[in-house]
């Protein structure tokens, strides 16, 4: 039994086919682990992951066929909706909120036998960087008690560092699932724009905003991503997953694109001298670098923080007190009751992209900000889709550094949104990126590379991985 949180998913679904354990011992197993746990990853074990165990243990006494993800039990952050279950985003808002319909990612993952286990801790609205704007408190990193985690799906990363289950699923709109893996040394990937469906997933940023899991490895997180991706009808941004160009399986037959305009900033990112070595490394192993030049890349963090706020004051505009969360008792008028509902439950960071958001659409201002970061991301497209069309995958960075210490940024917008300089590329394009480990920091911990690739080619992104995988060793 103590072996237990290491096990991969496989390896997990193979022990309980041997009855080396039960489904209902695993559940407890890890229940059991999240309850020592300091860190405040998970907000909750539902109740009913041990009933979900219960049935996995007889169809495997019955000889039946189990799913992909049979008797797994897997965390899910708490913007994603499962029936009869809370989920309140980490926001007073939707404290009490008990969902009457499941995510579609949720029926995918049930579809296949997996056990949802609890729900993860995360930045509120997954507005942030660091998993400091929780209503819930702030998640500390797996590896430093004085460190964030990593937002906004701060709670999936640590509690899946933390061995605390065998899977997580988090949300990813500018980096929010790359950055706490990178901070935790795990693995994530933030799939193509509409390969998974965002139907059951409270929006932060509708056109940004993609769920994607959390895993110990990389093979891991392409079961996961096999089974949560697909069109579907309830959401028609979805897409068909088409891996439509094949990466070569051969080291001599790769080509990484090494985008100038990102490595000129080489001062401002920890760890660059390795970065530099494994480009080195790749060229020794006959895979070609290949020079790019992006010119609106620099321009992609401000666009970013247009379009991301703008959609964000759109979505949460149907948070007024009508539905969802308590009114306030006795209001004066209706602007009472939408003014004293939105000022006490949401907190200061979501006010602001929310305050954000309307000045970008206001009448005024419109064609200033908002349809000028539209163009800068039409054009960052086309820049990339053209990149793309000389070379199989870049190499970045995920993030500048490893974590900051609790509230060293909090007071500093500017420093925080920084933190995304590397990632938010990913999703104004609408492109995959797969997170992998890539050693420590300057301050001794995690910091994480990210493989980059086409729109659609997301399982290009692990045959690369393996590649890369075999030259870091």
């Amino acid at each position: 039994m103590t072996e237990i949180h290491n096990l991969s998913i496989n390896e997990y679904i193979k022990a309980l086919k041997d009855k080396k354990f039960s489904a209902v011992d695993g559940v407890k197993y890890f229940s059991d682990r999240i309850k020592k746990d300091h860190r405040n990853a998970v907000i909750e074990v539902f109740q009913s992951a041990t009933d979900a165990a219960k049935k996995i243990d007889e169809k495997i006494k019955k000889g039946e066929k189990l799913g992909k993800l049979g008797g797994v039990p897997i965390l899910i952050k708490d913007n994603i909706l499962y029936k009869g279950h809370k989920a309140s985003a980490a926001s007073k808002m939707l404290g009490d909120f008990v969902s009457p319909y499941s995510a579609t990612i949720v029926e995918k993952m049930l579809a296949e036998d997996a056990i949802i286990l609890g729900r993860t801790n995360m930045d509120e609205f997954a507005m942030g960087a660091t998993g400091e704007t929780s209503s819930l408190g702030v998640t500390l990193n797996s590896k430093s008690d004085k460190h964030v985690a990593g937002g906004s799906s701060s709670g999936a990363a640590s509690a899946m560092a933390a061995n605390l289950c065998i899977a997580c699923i988090g949300t990813d709109t500018g980096g929010s699932i790359r950055c706490p893996a990178a901070w935790n040394e795990i693995y994530s990937i933030k799939p193509t724009y509409g390969s998974i469906s965002r139907y059951g997933i409270i929006a932060y940023a509708s056109g940004l905003d993609q769920a994607g899991p959390v895993t110990k490895n990389a093979n891991d997180a392409k079961i996961m991503l096999d089974v949560l991706r697909g069109k579907d009808p309830h959401d028609m941004t979805s897409i068909e997953a088409k891996n439509t160009k094949t990466a070569p399986t051969k080291k001599a037959g790769i080509k990484i694109g090494f985008i100038k305009d990102v490595w000129k900033h080489k001062d401002t990112i920890q760890g660059f001298d390795r970065f530099q070595k494994l480009f080195d490394d790749l060229k020794k192993h006959g895979v070609e670098i290949v020079p790019l030049t992006i010119k609106n890349i620099d321009l992609a963090l401000a666009a970013y923080y247009i379009i991301a706020p703008a959609e964000a004051s759109s979505n949460l505009a149907r948070f007024d007190g009508v539905r969802y969360t308590s009114a306030p008792k006795q209001p004066k008028n209706l602007g009472d009751l939408y003014i004293s509902t939105r000022t006490e439950n949401f907190g200061d960071e979501v006010k602001h992209r929310i305050n954000l958001g309307n000045y970008v659409l206001s009448s005024g201002y419109f064609d200033a900000y908002y349809g000028k970061a539209k163009q800068v991301q039409a054009a960052l497209k086309n820049e990339m889709a053209a990149a793309f069309e000389k070379c199989d995958a870049v190499i970045l960075p995920v993030t500048p550094g490893d974590a900051p210490k609790i509230g060293e940024k909090t007071t500093d917008k500017i420093a925080m949104y920084l933190i995304d300089l590397f990632t938010i590329v990913a999703n104004v394009v609408g492109v995959p990126s797969l997170c992998r480990p890539f050693g420590m920091g300057d301050q001794g911990l995690p910091i994480g590379l990210q493989i980059m690739g086409a729109h659609g080619h997301d399982d290009n992104l692990f045959e690369i991985e393996k590649l890369i995988s075999e030259v870091l060793k």
